[in-house]
Parts: C-alpha cells; structure tokens; sequence
C-alpha cells in the first residue's frame, strides 16, 4: 500500500468519524484533491449521510469481540486483501521483488473462507488452531480465569 494512502487511512481513522472532505483538503494540501480521489477510487473511504469521511465497511479492520453468546471476529474483506498482499509471508514473484498480486478478490475470500473451514487429518481447522493457541497463551500469561489442577 502506498505510504500517502497509509497516511491518508491514519488520518481518517484518528479523525474517529470528525473530518469533513474540506479538512481533509486542507490537512493535506498540496496533494490533498489527488490523495482523495486515489482514496475514492480505491474503495478506501466515503463521504456518510452526516457529511463526515468514513472508512468504507470493506475497509474495516480487525475487530473480535463478544456479542451476547458469540465471539464475533470481523475483518473488511478489501482490508484482509489489502494486509494479505503486504504481509512479509506473502511470497514475491521475481527477482525484483514484486508481491504477488490478487486478481480475483471475491474467488480469493471464497478460496480462504474454504481453507479456514478445511479440517486437517485429526479434525482441526486453522480456526481451532488459532483458539488452541490463544487459549495456551492465556494459561501462560498467568490469567485468573483459569485454575490449573495443580495450582
């Protein structure tokens, strides 16, 4: 992701729903008309109901919390592709460096739902590997929600 866009996303987001089109413009001129408009193109951020900048729900990040009876883990699926092509995992192409490249942003959400869900030789998903291990990391932080046999 371009460092303009990066500081562009920061600024909307520390803004926490307060900034209009015109302080944006105004908090990035000389470049802010062109910054914004990549922003629009790209599906960043739009303009809600109440004039104020949001970040496009496909853009939300990384949210997981607790609704009534369920752990509720969201991610914008435009953020997850965006974090996926810039992630140091995500292997380079050729000998400059390139990232590979999603083509097909709804056959890959589809492809990694379906990767998530796929049960390994014992049963387990990427998913209960995932709980498996923070709840490992919540016994090894010492939380007292927990009481160990031998405690």
């Amino acid at each position: 992701m371009d460092t303009q866009i990066e500081s562009a996303l920061r600024y909307v987001r520390n803004a926490n729903g307060g900034a209009t089109l015109a302080n944006f413009l105004e908090d990035h001129e000389p470049i802010g008309q062109k910054l914004w408009d990549g922003l629009v193109a790209g599906n960043w951020v739009r303009i809600g109901p109440d004039g104020k900048i949001q970040i496009s729900p496909s853009q939300d990040a990384l949210s997981i919390g607790v609704e009534g009876d369920h752990l509720v883990i969201r991610i914008g699926v435009d953020c997850l592709c965006n974090i996926t092509e810039t992630a140091d995992t995500w292997p380079a192409r050729n000998e400059e460096g390139d990232p590979c490249k999603i083509l097909d942003r709804q056959q890959f959400i589809q492809d990694l739902v379906n990767e998530l869900g796929r049960d390994d030789e014992q049963g387990a998903t990427s998913i209960h590997l995932a709980f498996d291990q923070a709840a490992q990391d919540v016994l090894e932080s010492g939380s007292e929600s927990v009481e160990l046999p031998y405690d």
